[in-house]
């Protein structure tokens, strides 16, 4: 699933005002044309990163993959399918944030606090699996957690 998100206006003030009549009129439409196009871009790249991440998912041996394009919040977005799915993975910090921060971005809070099923924090740098960390509190939901990952195909390793 990919999630646009709300675009922000980039202005900072409405110069709109010291225009003539005729002058906003055109502006306006000018605008709107301009958004219609911006989100026929953003709708053609997400189509294009999920049909990569099919792609890539793919060469990995998985069968069968549903992509998923949705616009608005990417918390009301998970929650609605959260339903049925096993785990969500996610990226550190979202694409309008500097990759320069050590900590995670307010969406992968709101995300990890909200949900119901394990989340997987995907770093910018692409590496294998080598470990993972679980918080274990001894809690009805770590232990279904801890079991869900023992019992995926996807996460066993053939010895």
């Amino acid at each position: 699933m990919h999630v646009l998100g709300r675009l922000l206006l980039a202005a900072t003030s409405d110069l709109s005002g010291a225009l003539h009549l005729g002058a906003r009129s055109a502006l306006l439409v000018e605008l709107s044309s301009l958004d219609e196009q911006r989100d026929r871009v953003a709708q053609a790249r997400g189509h294009a990163i999920l049909e990569d991440a099919k792609a890539i998912m793919g060469q990995d041996g998985v069968p069968s993959v549903k992509l998923h394009l949705r616009k608005g919040d990417l918390l009301d977005a998970v929650q609605a399918v959260e339903a049925d799915i096993r785990a969500i993975t996610i990226g550190k910090r979202g694409e309008g944030h500097g990759f320069a921060s050590g900590h995670p971005g307010s969406t992968l809070e709101r995300i990890i606090r909200a949900s119901t099923v394990p989340v997987f924090v995907a770093s910018r740098a692409n590496k294998p699996i080598s470990k993972v960390l679980v918080a274990y509190d001894g809690s009805t939901s770590v232990k279904v957690a801890i079991d869900r990952m023992a019992t995926a195909r996807s996460l066993q390793t053939s010895t």
